[in-house]
């Protein structure tokens, strides 16, 4: 079948984006600067500059048929089947567009590292290796749009091949290296989720983009895109010169890269620069010299300059500082640049000129004609050599050790002035500690400080393992190991059939080899008993469905289940997890937020949220149960249902205009719940049922008593967690919530 060939928007015809243009062009002057991260919102020309990269890089030569694309300008590092083919000269080259692999969100391990030709293995009975995107992608480009989708193994598989330009396969009876240098383009939208600290470390540059707001540009930029889908070819004829004189500046410069030298100035004015933003990774240096390098490459110049350390200072650091420190802005870059520019060069020649703050010079020890003296008139006591001397002059106006006035009642710790005090133990208030110095050793009880700090951790993180739920799987996720199916096989282990059917025969393997089937051409006949099933673990992440009572009776607990809510969503968000929120109040309930990882919709909505009449509880939880459907749909996550309520339903599902005033309404209310409970039990799925803590008088203030014992007892049969919360302690509350999601996660 013929293939398509596929028209990519022409990239000198991209309007704006100038740092997304320049950080593209610099990373295929020099790959080494280690890929580059667009962020921004759906519809910003992200994916289409990426594709449109293609057309600016040369042909390259290969030998045809080599399954890695290799360099034949490199002859040690040829792959076996071009080295036999070297071996046999004149042998046939080709010349082809260099690779653009769109790497998809459902990719397995398999097809992105390569696994056995199983076609080979049965057909002909060769062990034989089939290369995977990382073997098409290399001297290519390799794009992944929504890259924080991306499962996170499979991220570091990228990255690690991105870095070193090698793909070493070691599984399933194979052992095999190839080269894999591309190019990385990611693309995502922050609002979906951020990416590791560790795998954004890595990826060389980052570019925020944003949309224009300029009416003339944005017109533009539609009537360029409407003319391209009028008319690609003619389109593109327009831009060919453009095209052209790019393409050849870029061509030009990646051959004259690695004649620009760069000087030890230069080096040591990077590493001050990553030093005074406060940037511990030594990547940070190193791609900003490699992106200033590739910039005087394409400008043409023999040496690095001030102009390519200012171009380079937006693309590297612009964005890295923005997550440290959102504050932070250009001017701030701009300023710290021209301040140490101006120093760093003359250092050389006068290396006393530049000796830093005091605070950068504080771990610098030194010593001096003056406090050697001072040491020989003043030694230290033998009994405490280790000890500093303490100067008492001015003990008696001030301790500093202390906010207390000393005087003679005090030994510095505790007042001494009654005779009856005979302290034996001491118990600390952890909640009200002042730590002031003591002389006299005094028996302490710190256990309950041990206690609390413990409280305090667990508060912090609500899984401790650093990472989300491990669920074993069919389809999705990275493939572990094999075992015989009930029933259909979903997804067929042929590595492992096939080591099932040499163990289940009793003849040896060559002889199996031999012996082949007389109505086919088959090496391996399998049997129905030989056939094994892939088992797949996917690291799940939690889908959190808060559903808020925001009803009269629960108004004074709105301003803490916000509090609730974005501590759980703090530690939730490093790790993808999605947050929704619903809110039942009046006749209807109301989705404040679908599923997402970012939960400022959310948090908007809830504090603009007022609490009225009525509970329609059994409506939220119908509205919750049809999210959950939909999510599923689009792939594996836990989903929690955190229900923040008195329980007080008093508006009916089924019967939209009954709003429950006697004991046979709040029946057919609570039976509504009783079979949506137990549909939510036959799910499987966890429900945390917080109650307000409430006086005696007040506990049951405007609602049914018995019909909140029964929609009680409807959840804790299908195995909901309920508890009672303190309005006055939020710390309490939110600890007791994510201890009770970590027990329900570790049991799945």
């Amino acid at each position: 079948m013929k293939k398509i060939k596929i028209q990519n928007f022409p990239f000198t015809a991209i309007l704006g984006q100038d740092d997304m243009k320049l950080a593209l062009i610099l990373n295929v002057i020099d790959p080494k600067i280690g890929g580059v991260l667009l962020t921004g919102q759906q519809g910003t020309g992200k994916s289409t500059a990426a594709r449109s990269l293609v057309a600016l890089l040369p042909e390259i030569e290969v030998y045809e048929g080599c399954p890695f694309q290799c360099n034949l300008e490199d002859p040690e590092k040829l792959c076996d089947y071009c080295k036999e083919k070297g071996e046999k000269k004149p042998e046939k080259t080709i010349k082809k567009p260099i690779s653009f692999v769109n790497l998809p969100l459902g990719a397995t391990e398999e097809m992105v590292i390569g696994s056995l030709d199983i076609e080979r293995i049965i057909k002909e009975g060769k062990r034989e290796f089939q290369p995977g995107l990382l073997a098409k992608a290399n001297r290519g480009i390799m794009y992944i749009d929504e890259i924080n989708l991306l499962p996170d193994h499979l991220v570091d598989i990228l990255l690690d091949a991105s870095a070193s330009g090698i793909n070493h396969i070691e599984r399933e009876g194979i052992s095999i290296t190839h080269l894999s240098s591309f190019i990385l383009v990611g693309s995502m939208n922050p609002e979906e989720g951020e990416l590791r600290p560790q795998i954004s470390d890595r990826l060389g540059l980052e570019i925020g983009i944003k949309a224009p707001i300029d009416p003339s540009i944005r017109a533009e930029i539609t009537n360029r895109v409407i003319e391209f889908q009028d008319d690609p070819q003619k389109f593109i004829e327009n831009y060919k010169l453009l095209q052209i004189k790019l393409k050849e500046n870029i061509i030009f410069a990646k051959k004259n890269l690695s004649s620009i030298k760069i000087s030890p100035k230069i080096y040591n004015f990077a590493s001050e620069l990553v030093i005074k933003f406060g940037l511990i990774s030594q990547r940070t240096e190193i791609t900003y010299l490699h992106c200033a390098r590739a910039h005087a490459a394409f400008r043409n110049s023999t040496k690095i300059e001030k102009e390519d350390l200012k171009q380079a200072l937006n693309l590297v650091f612009k964005y890295k500082l923005a997550h440290i420190n959102p504050e932070l802005n250009n001017d701030y870059l701009g300023t710290t640049f021209e301040e140490l520019w101006h120093k760093i060069p003359k250092s050389f020649e006068d290396p006393t000129l530049y000796k830093g703050t005091d605070k950068e010079m504080m771990n610098t020890f030194k010593s001096s004609p003056d406090l050697e003296e001072k040491y020989r008139e003043n030694p230290l006591n033998k009994e405490n050599e280790d000890l500093p001397e303490v100067d008492d002059k001015d003990r008696k106006s001030q301790d500093r050790y202390s906010n207390f006035d000393s005087d003679e009642d005090f030994s510095h710790g505790f007042k001494a002035s009654s005779k009856k005090t005979n302290v034996k133990k001491r118990i600390i208030d952890p909640d009200n500690l002042l730590f002031y110095r003591t002389e006299k050793p005094i028996n302490l009880d710190v256990s309950p400080i041990f206690r609390y700090l413990k409280k305090k951790q667990k508060i912090v993180n609500y899984t401790g393992r650093g990472t989300r739920v491990r669920l074993n799987t069919k389809s999705k996720g990275r493939y572990i190991y094999a075992q015989k199916p009930r029933g259909k096989p979903h997804s067929i282990a042929f590595d492992a059939s096939i080591k099932s059917h040499f163990i289940n025969n009793t003849k040896a393997i060559q002889t199996v080899l031999q012996e082949r089937s007389y109505n086919s051409n088959l090496a391996v006949n399998l049997n129905i008993d030989d056939i094994q099933e892939k088992i797949n673990v996917v690291k799940a992440p939690i889908s959190l469905y808060f559903i808020v009572d925001a009803s009269a009776s629960m108004r004074r607990t709105l301003d803490q289940t916000i509090k609730i809510i974005q501590s759980v969503h703090a530690e939730g968000y490093k790790k993808k997890d999605k947050i929704s929120v619903i809110s039942f109040q009046g006749k209807e309930s109301t989705i404040l937020q679908r599923p997402a990882v970012s939960f400022s919709v959310g948090l908007t909505e809830l504090k603009n949220l007022e609490a009225t009449s009525y509970t329609p509880l059994a409506s939220a939880l119908k509205k919750t149960l049809t999210m959950i459907q939909q999510e599923k749909i689009k792939g594996f996550n836990l989903p929690i249902i955190i229900i923040l309520s008195d329980l007080g339903a008093n508006i009916s599902l089924k019967y939209p205009g009954l709003n429950a005033t006697s004991s046979h309404e709040f029946q057919i209310i609570s039976d509504e719940l009783d079979e949506i409970a137990n549909n939510i039990g036959k799910k499987q799925i966890m429900v945390i049922i917080m109650k307000p803590k409430k006086s005696w008088a007040t506990r049951y203030l405007g609602i049914d008593q018995f019909s909140v014992e029964r929609i009680q007892k409807s959840f804790l049969k299908n195995a909901a967690k309920i508890f009672e919360f303190d309005t006055y302690s939020p710390d309490t509350t939110i600890m007791t919530l994510k201890e009770i999601i970590e027990k329900g996660t570790e049991n799945i």
